[in-house]
């Protein structure tokens, strides 16, 4: 099976995969090896706590980055790499990106104040998020130039992973561990920024009428990013303001496996992007998604069998009562497969990108709609809000492909 993957796939394509997949290991491996450990030294409700700051963070780097992950990478790559428009690129996204933090921040300060939250933890996760936020990732995609940007990462959460288990206890302060975090994210925006410099790129200043065509671009982007935060980071949130820190922590063990398993296989995704912009390679799209969901199946059925157990394993003992939740989760992952490359892409390749963001943005109209009713009829825990996340992926998927097909036929 394996042999057959790499004959069908482009060598350049399958390079870029390859660094991908390992990129997102090496940003996935820091939490799955730091978060069991910190279970072990912190009570459920304490790591529900810090899980919920990491939610911060997330929806943070996610209001700053402003759907520049996709649309930057999408115009580099349809520019072929051509330095003088990736610089006036560089320039206009670290600009933009600057300016919606200093407002971001100013927004949330009286927020902080007047909930009486701890000042030094916000400075933390406020300066991490600047920093992943200003990680030029798009920049080695777009170009798809992948392996010494992959060797940084494992640096970077090597720094991450080993200040964690040497300096964090049980005595240990919150703040600590977000700030190793934010060491995480520094160390990796210097490296990557020199290595970008060798390669030749640099900002080129551009005037406020270029950045402001380059802003509105990427708005639709970003309304569909932040509607991916509706079901996915800010869950944490929801579960943890309705349902307690305890429901938080037993939602967060799940979904961070989940992302991780997930991750892994969307690297391939993220390297099919840029490729399918310039190839609209369809028939590769089929080809390859059908078989990453085939081999997908019996892994999730033998997870399964063994969630009480793996759940156990990974976070201590307690953990397993969550197994209902991680099925789910699981389920999610095969469908999330198909979606995934049947999105950005698959209307890449059929210059509709719109009908990608527009399909997230229906998914998370349904889970506010799930979750209003969840908080009228039922309750709302860490495993209907998974149910539910789940279903919505399916919305989603739907969607993508009644519209791919069609689109499709109307080319032919």
């Amino acid at each position: 099976m394996i042999n057959r993957i790499k004959k069908n796939l482009p060598s350049k394509l399958l390079k870029s995969s390859i660094y991908l997949m390992f990129l997102q290991l090496f940003t996935m491996i820091a939490p799955l090896v730091s978060f069991p450990y910190l279970t072990r030294v912190m009570s459920i409700d304490s790591f529900g706590v810090l899980m919920m700051w990491f939610s911060f963070h997330a929806i943070g780097v996610l209001v700053v980055d402003f759907g520049f992950n996709l649309s930057a990478t999408y115009k580099v790559a349809k520019s072929n790499g051509d330095k003088n428009e990736v610089g006036r690129l560089f320039y206009s996204v670290t600009v933009i990106k600057l300016g919606i933090a200093i407002i971001v921040a100013l927004l949330i300060l009286p927020y902080m104040i007047y909930n009486d939250l701890n000042s030094v933890t916000f400075s933390i996760v406020t300066l991490s998020v600047l920093l992943q936020s200003l990680s030029p990732i798009w920049i080695f995609q777009g170009i798809e130039n992948m392996k010494a940007i992959t060797i940084y990462m494992a640096i970077s959460k090597l720094l991450y992973v080993t200040s964690v288990l040497l300096f964090i206890d049980s005595g240990s302060e919150m703040y600590e561990i977000l700030f190793y975090y934010s060491l995480s994210n520094f160390s990796f925006l210097v490296m990557s920024l020199f290595y970008l410099k060798k390669l030749g790129y640099s900002p080129k200043r551009v005037g406020i009428e270029y950045m402001t065509m380059v802003f509105k671009d990427s708005s639709s982007y970003f309304y569909s990013r932040a509607a991916v935060s509706i079901y996915t980071s800010s869950s944490v949130l929801i579960i943890g303001y309705y349902g307690g820190a305890s429901q938080a922590g037993i939602y967060s063990s799940s979904e961070k496996i989940y992302n991780a398993i997930k991750g892994l296989v969307n690297s391939f995704s993220r390297a099919l992007f840029p490729y399918l912009t310039k190839t609209k390679d369809y028939q590769l799209l089929v080809k390859s998604t059908l078989t990453l969901f085939l081999l997908s199946i019996p892994c999730v059925i033998v997870c399964s069998l063994f969630s009480e157990q793996i759940l156990d394993f990974v976070y201590g003992e307690g953990y397993g009562s969550g197994n209902l939740v991680f099925m789910v989760f699981l389920i999610g992952i095969s469908i999330n497969i198909v979606s995934v490359n049947f999105g950005y892409p698959a209307f890449s390749a059929l210059r509709r990108v719109d009908l990608a963001n527009k399909s997230v943005i229906l998914a998370s109209i349904f889970q506010v709609s799930y979750l209003l009713l969840l908080y009228i009829f039922l309750d709302i825990n860490a495993l209907y809000v998974s149910v539910g996340i789940v279903m919505t992926e399916i919305i989603a998927l739907i969607y993508r492909l009644y519209y791919y097909f069609k689109l499709r036929k109307e080319n032919e």
